[in-house]
């Protein structure tokens, strides 16, 4: 049986575009439609936002409109299709993935990046989210960053969540070997970035010299004490683990 083509189509089917090939919206980022710098809302036909965007209530009513006009021009689609084909009224047919978008400002696609870059500074990472924003706020002030909605839950894909991942490998050498294959969120990153520090000590080099009396680390001069433990004297030195890290990051005497 010959298959019919675009050109076979009746004029009302052609003219209406009907048949015309969409993007695949369960893969976004491999699409020339996606915007990173969008707040997406997805839905099929049934106007439901996506759990994981900030909720708007004017994008959900627009959302909710446009999803219903679209299950409507689908449904008389499919009568159409099938009038043209019917061999195919015995297949199941599903339903395509619609959405509407609230799109940011150009350029807000740095943002992550920056939030990144910021969390791999020393200190930083173990600080709050709204800390961690007022502070990328400071250097990209022509964006709304400290009061962004989702920006912490808003999963990345594609292109942008490789930047993400190439700004913590590219980035100081603590962090170059944390694991973030399976991070999407900020949220992700800050969790396994923090896990990664929390599971890196600190290295020092240092001059040890030690004598009947002291132990002297670089130029922390420790006392040796005799200690009795179960009636045997041991030589034991206490150590302030405060003053420890000042003379350990002190030039070694």
């Amino acid at each position: 049986m010959k298959k019919n083509t675009d050109k076979q189509l009746p004029d009302r089917l052609r003219d209406r575009g009907v048949f015309r090939k969409l993007p695949n919206m369960n893969k976004p980022d491999a699409d020339a439609d996606y915007d990173p710098d969008a707040d997406y809302v997805e839905s099929e036909y049934e106007g439901v936002v996506s759990r994981r965007q900030a909720y708007d209530p004017d994008v959900a009513r627009i959302n909710a409109e446009y999803a219903k006009a679209m299950k409507e021009a689908a449904a008389k689609a499919h009568d159409l299709f099938l009038a043209v084909h019917p061999e195919a009224s015995g297949l199941r047919f599903h339903r395509s993935k619609t959405y509407v978008s609230k799109p940011r400002p150009a350029g807000f696609s740095e943002v992550p990046i920056a939030i990144i870059r910021r969390m791999l500074q020393p200190g930083w990472v173990g600080k709050t989210q709204k800390a961690i924003l007022e502070a990328v706020q400071e250097e990209m002030p022509q964006y709304a960053i400290a009061s962004a909605k989702n920006i912490w839950t808003m999963e990345h894909m594609g292109w942008q969540l490789e930047n993400l991942r190439d700004a913590v490998a590219s980035g100081p050498a603590a962090f170059r070997t944390a694991d973030v294959s399976k991070c999407r969120t900020l949220s992700d990153f800050r969790r396994d970035l923090k896990l990664h520090a929390a599971g890196t000590p600190d290295s020092y080099r240092a001059t040890i010299r030690i004598t009947p009396d002291t132990v002297t680390i670089n130029k922390l001069v420790v006392n040796i004490t005799m200690n009795t433990v179960r009636g045997k004297a041991i030589p034991t030195a206490r150590i302030n683990v405060e003053k420890l890290l000042e003379a350990l990051k002190k030039p070694r005497g």
